[in-house]
């Protein structure tokens, strides 16, 4: 049997300094540049991926908005030779072709700007393809941040060939976790008060709303596209854990190996809350949860390994506990 045991990494934050700014490759003032990065989620490739900014386009769930938005838009209402598939291999390879520059350091005020939109040491009077300013840090942060958004547009495109309906499949089983926007109710309580209304400037205002609302039905995923929902499908479906560190050093995961895969974060304090996977089976084409029971071999080693930990923690000082790390 292989054990899969992650290695044990401390997910304290951590501030980084993002620019190289010397005398003789720009003359800039000096100062700082801090980012400062929070642990958030275990990548299903291990990787820990760090919140940086509120940005939109430093995190995720950009990604993950994107592939709703692409997946779930009326292909009968636009005409486009892309297939939804093509779509997103377009945006991934994007991605792709920038974590290949960045591997080399190869990093301008543009990239900075567009990834982590952090005040880009005065792009806008030195241009945006400015570069050799920035650190090895800086190329770290931003290969970290692409490597999770290529992981979510892989496990879309891989869903794409296994599902013959992806938005029915979606709709279907997600539709009980966020319900879903009536647009054409919406939409009728608009035209009743535009009809009801002689106010030229309410008109105006109706008319608008109307075509915002027409615009937004054109998706048929467009009530998933909220930042609760898009972590918990992250953490249900396409296995990123959550970490918690702020009050209760806290992963939740769906792995069916907790025990075993955390044991060294067990060994340092940290509490692990295993919940459901939802996994789409090919056969029935179909998002359904994952039953622990059928895994009666998986949970039976895990348990002692649980079992294990507690042993440890009960007999065994914090400061003595990485000698028991596997």
């Amino acid at each position: 049997m292989i054990i899969i045991i992650l290695k044990y990494q401390n997910l304290d934050s951590i501030t980084l300094e993002l620019d190289n700014i010397k005398d003789n490759n720009i003359k800039l003032p000096l100062r700082s540049t801090p980012l400062k990065l929070t642990p958030a989620f275990i990548m299903p490739d291990n990787s820990i991926y760090y919140m940086t900014t509120d940005h939109h386009s430093a995190n995720f769930f950009e990604q993950l908005e994107i592939s709703f938005d692409v997946i779930g838009t009326n292909s009968k209402l636009y005409s486009t030779t892309k297939t939804k598939k093509e779509k997103l291999l377009s945006l991934r390879d994007r991605l792709l072709s920038d974590y290949q520059r960045f591997l080399h350091n190869d990093v301008s005020v543009r990239d900075v700007k567009n990834y982590l939109d952090v005040d880009a040491l005065f792009g806008f009077i030195y241009g945006y393809n400015l570069k050799n300013i920035y650190s090895q840090d800086c190329s770290k942060v931003l290969l970290m941040l692409l490597n999770s958004k290529i992981q979510i547009y892989d496990y879309f495109l891989k869903l794409i060939d296994e599902c013959d309906d992806v938005v029915l499949a979606l709709k279907t089983y997600f539709s009980d976790y966020v319900p879903e926007i009536k647009f054409d109710k919406i939409n009728t309580k608009i035209m009743k008060q535009l009809a009801e209304t002689d106010k030229e400037k309410t008109k105006i205002m109706l008319k608008n709303l109307l075509d915002c609302t027409n615009e937004l039905s054109t998706n048929e995923l467009l009530h998933f596209m909220n930042t609760d929902f898009m972590q918990e499908f992250a953490v249900l479906a396409i296995g990123v854990d959550k970490i918690e560190t702020q009050l209760n050093k806290t992963i939740t995961t769906t792995k069916l190996n907790p025990y075993e895969y955390y044991f060294n974060y067990l060994m340092m304090g940290y509490n692990i809350i295993q919940i459901p996977k939802i996994v789409f089976n090919k056969q029935k084409q179909v998002f359904e949860k994952v039953d622990i029971r059928e895994f009666s071999m998986i949970s039976y080693y895990d348990e002692k390994y649980k079992e294990k930990t507690e042993l440890i923690l009960k007999k065994v000082p914090y400061s003595e506990r990485s000698k028991y790390f596997m």
